[in-house]
């Protein structure tokens, strides 16, 4: 998990720069120990669908 949020953050300062939101982003949550080992179980994530018109 680690490995592959800085690799994100990476990807993410060189093409953007290190402020862009999303380089910030992975960047402290690569750092976030709670987060990279099993906090991240905790986040759901809901498919929103939107009504046909």
């Amino acid at each position: 998990m680690v490995e592959k949020l800085s690799e994100l953050a990476a990807d993410f300062e060189e093409v953007a720069g290190p402020n862009y939101w999303l380089a910030k982003l992975y960047r402290a949550l690569s750092e976030n120990e709670d987060f990279c080992y099993g906090g991240f179980e905790g986040i759901k994530v809901e498919k929103i669908v939107a009504p046909l018109v």
